[in-house]
């Protein structure tokens, strides 16, 4: 009953981050189960720091980010999250084996997962970060996403930098800007620690997925099939007409590649833009996010998303069977 109560507020809301979103989010407020709420009802939802259910709004609330709540969870990652601490830097790996690109760059802790290929608008009031991302635009730093659990109060080892798309500059010194995830990195040491004024610096290594000439055409397709479904299973349900953003529908699998051959270089990188398109669709719990975010593996990225999708299917063919049995007033 705990495992089909999560699923409820986890895949009941799934299709909520499918339209394209322009409300700005305060950069200490973004849960990511709030994206498709109304301005004012998300506003007052994120004051409560609680996940909601998208359909039923904030009465019908579960928290799934609260560690007493992780084991009802129906999630099975959350516990693989890598967090930053002191104690464990990383620079040991210099002497047991070949680091990749390494660089300083500014780190920006933030309450949700940012995906490569994401876009997150933000509203930034404090000046250390304010700083941050004028000299990202201006092109002297570059800004690492982190999450950030409150719950712990510590922040991921694994991130994603972030190319800002627009930049506004209001009156009162505050900053209004559109993100995208670009490249993830890992963080080998902190360099510079944050203070009121000063934002955090971090030395970082560049990771990408491990190459692999598997062909992946059949599971990529399952999983966008599948997909495909849920909306379907979701738009009857609810008594909805959602589709999926354009940006996910042009990662989608190309019916022109030829199954079985080697994977030219572009679709490589397609299939892995596709596997977190398909991440970020997912409304799943805050560390689900994070431990998928880590993986370096395509396959394995598209193995996770086919079982929650599965999930999902599962349980909203028994909604809608029970919304035909008894009608449309089914809680």
């Amino acid at each position: 009953m705990a495992a089909l109560q999560a699923l409820r507020v986890c895949f009941g809301s799934i299709l909520a981050v499918m339209l394209d979103e322009t409300t700005a989010f305060n950069h200490f407020t973004a849960p990511p189960a709030f994206k498709g709420l109304p301005v004012k009802t998300r506003a007052s939802c994120m004051k409560r720091g609680t996940f909601y259910h998208v359909q039923s709004g904030c009465p019908s609330k579960l928290r799934m980010s609260s560690r007493e709540d992780e084991s009802k969870s129906p999630f099975l990652y959350f516990k693989d999250v890598e967090f930053y601490s002191d104690e464990s830097t990383g620079l040991e790996t210099l002497s047991t084996r070949p680091l990749g690109r390494v660089e300083e760059i500014g780190i920006f802790p933030l309450g949700l997962v940012l995906n490569p290929g994401a876009r997150v608008p933000l509203h930034i009031m404090e000046m250390r970060y304010r700083q941050l991302f004028t000299k990202t635009w201006e092109g002297k730093q570059k800004v690492g996403f982190v999450m950030f659990d409150q719950d712990r109060n510590r922040w991921a080892k694994v991130g994603t930098t972030a190319r800002l798309i627009s930049f506004d500059t209001k009156p009162d010194g505050k900053i209004m800007t559109l993100g995208e995830g670009d490249e993830r990195f890992r963080v080998l040491k902190v360099t510079r620690i944050g203070s009121q004024m000063e934002y955090m610096k971090a030395l970082v290594e560049y990771i990408d997925d491990e190459n692999t000439e598997e062909d992946l055409k059949p599971m990529e397709e399952k999983v966008w099939e599948s997909l495909k479904q849920v909306l379907a299973l979701s738009n009857e349900l609810y008594g909805k007409q959602l589709d999926l953003k354009d940006s996910l529908k042009s990662l989608a699998p190309r019916k022109s590649y030829n199954v079985g051959k080697k994977p030219l270089r572009s679709e490589v990188v397609r299939q892995r833009l596709f596997s977190f398109a398909v991440a970020q669709v997912l409304d799943m719990p805050l560390l689900e996010q994070q431990s998928l975010l880590q993986v370096q593996d395509t396959k394995e990225r598209f193995r996770r998303e086919m079982g929650m999708l599965e999930m999902a299917q599962q349980f909203l063919t028994a909604q809608v069977s029970l919304k035909h049995a008894f009608g449309s007033n089914m809680e």
